[in-house]
């Protein structure tokens, strides 16, 4: 018997005669979204990790040697060699058979490292391929999953405009960048995420940004703003007003940032989410304007 069609986005599913799920997936994987990514991870397995001309020979078995005792927590005799291949397949069955949560945690353990193992060992052909996170990034977009990797971690931001923000914050050898990390860390913390340090960690970063751009300023970012205006740098009003009443928001008697109230339950993914990417775009754009002001 032939098989059956099953393509998101394909005819049949647009003309609603073989309908493909449209939800967002954020609780658990389709089977259709689990082979998807097994089929990404293999193909990147067959035709990159498994060429046979890497300057260290040895670093199949390193990547082997992570999951069997990093991932999958195994005792390891001593002297034993650990093949890549049945680590892979165990690595594909947990994407096939198991929840969301140890799918997400595989994937976040294993695409990092095989993109830094690919960039120190074949950096001519890493700038050749997309990353394996960027490719899983495609399958989660195409198939509707309601996460994406940010800088190796997998998180819940799905918009391009604000996962670009965050990534230039991140992309530099900034102190800003540190803090930005963290924050990102704390919104995807596993059980159980920090939304307060997430919080306290992004207005850090915009701290930072400040100290480096200008020395040191007023704790005010008003005041900090007033610096920048002063030395030359224009800054729309209605923007500089946003800014300082968001900044506001934080600095208060009950805010995030006084560590009497770090502990509070009150803050939400979404307040979480919205100062991460609101202070990544103002620390590009201070980065951008100031730092291109200066030149």
């Amino acid at each position: 018997m032939a098989p059956k069609l099953y393509v998101r986005g394909g005819f049949s599913d647009r003309k609603g005669t073989n309908k493909v799920s449209t939800s967002i997936q954020k609780n658990d994987l389709d089977a259709y979204t689990r082979k998807d990514i097994i089929n990404k991870i293999s193909i990147f397995s067959d035709s990159v990790i498994g060429l046979g001309n890497w300057k260290h020979p040895h670093t199949r078995s390193t990547l082997a040697l992570d999951l069997y005792t990093g991932l999958f927590n195994r005792l390891l005799t001593p002297g034993e060699d650990i093949d890549y291949q049945p680590t892979l397949r165990d690595l594909l069955e947990i994407i096939q058979k198991n929840d969301i949560d140890d799918v997400m945690t595989a994937l976040e353990f294993f695409a990092p490292r095989v993109d830094f193992y690919l960039d120190e060992e074949e950096p001519y052909i890493f700038n050749r391929l997309s990353s394996l996170e960027s490719q899983l990034n495609e399958v989660f977009k195409v198939d509707y999953v309601g996460y994406r990797f940010i800088h190796g971690q997998i998180v819940e931001i799905t918009d391009p405009n604000q996962i670009k923000a965050i990534e230039q914050a991140l992309n530099s050898q900034r102190d800003s960048a540190t803090h930005i990390e963290k924050a990102l860390s704390f919104i995807s913390l596993k059980p159980k995420p920090d939304y307060q340090n997430s919080i306290k960690e992004s207005i850090t970063g915009v701290e930072s940004a400040c100290n480096q751009l200008l020395g040191d300023h007023p704790e005010e970012l008003s005041r900090a703003l007033k610096e920048f205006e002063n030395k030359g740098l224009i800054i729309h009003p209605a923007l500089k007003e946003a800014f300082i009443k968001l900044f506001g928001y934080t600095s208060d008697a009950k805010g995030v940032r006084h560590s009497g109230n770090l502990d509070s339950p009150d803050a939400t993914f979404e307040e979480a989410q919205f100062m991460l990417v609101s202070c990544s775009a103002f620390i590009d754009y201070l980065w951008e304007s100031f730092g291109n002001f200066q030149k």
